[in-house]
């Protein structure tokens, strides 16, 4: 089903977008991958998915939503999402820590056995034209399967208007390292490490895209008001230890 699904998406995707691709070289042949793009559009993961090699059987991740639904377009489109993405539960007062753990034990399994995986960094659609500090869980995993990060920037991609041109940039993989000072407080080093590991690869994907960064952590709900503003109206501050 993943490969009828990768042809078919594929045709579709280049049919209806003129999806071009740069950095290609900077896609590892073999071993597991993480692919961290900034998000934009609807359009962003399916694009990034119709791009990536085959080989590679890129699983992405998606909001639960997706998954869920009573009419059958609804269930038609859980049951076509549930082919090529795993359903994350995003931050809310009533979400569980362990609400995710299947899903991310799955991930990583993927990882492991030299396959792909891809995640919008800032885990929220945000406004065009900016990349927003991302949430810790991409370095975290990466940082625990020991396998690399490729930024991604997709530029183009809307979710109203005719379609136009897309471009989708792979930059240089980023490898994070492991904790160093055994000494020290873990649970406090281990999130400074996170956080920084994690900023370093927003600004990455922001320098990829000319994208505007932005040191700040949005939520949802946030990311829904600032793209039905059309801008950013959030202070730049350091709130990316606010990530979860």
């Amino acid at each position: 089903m993943y490969r009828v699904f990768y042809y078919v998406l594929g045709t579709l995707l280049k049919v209806v977008f003129r999806v071009r691709v740069e950095g290609r070289e900077n896609i590892p042949n073999h071993g597991g991958v993480i692919f961290a793009a900034n998000h934009d559009s609807f359009w962003d993961s399916l694009i990034l998915l119709a791009v990536l090699p085959l080989h590679l059987r890129t699983m992405l991740t998606a909001k639960a939503e997706y998954f869920y639904g009573r009419t059958w377009p609804r269930k038609l489109f859980a049951r076509l999402a549930s082919i090529y993405a795993l359903p994350v539960r995003r931050q809310g007062d009533d979400r569980s820590p362990r609400d995710n753990e299947n899903t991310l034990l799955t991930l990583e399994h993927y990882l492991c056995r030299g396959f792909g995986v891809g995640n919008h960094l800032e885990g929220t659609r945000t406004p065009i034209g900016y990349m927003y500090a991302g949430r810790l869980g991409t370095v975290q995993q990466a940082r625990r399967t020991r396998v690399p990060i490729v930024p991604v920037a997709i530029l183009g991609a809307r979710d109203r208007g005719l379609p136009g041109v897309v471009t989708v940039r792979f930059g240089t993989p980023i490898s994070v390292q492991k904790y160093a000072h055994d000494d020290y407080d873990y649970d406090k080093l281990q999130r400074r490490e996170d956080i920084d590991d994690t900023r370093r690869v927003a600004q990455a994907i922001a320098q990829l895209g000319g994208l505007r960064y932005v040191d700040r952590v949005l939520t949802p709900a946030e990311a829904r008001q600032l793209r039905s503003q059309g801008g950013d109206e959030w202070p730049e501050q350091a709130a990316c230890d606010e990530a979860a």
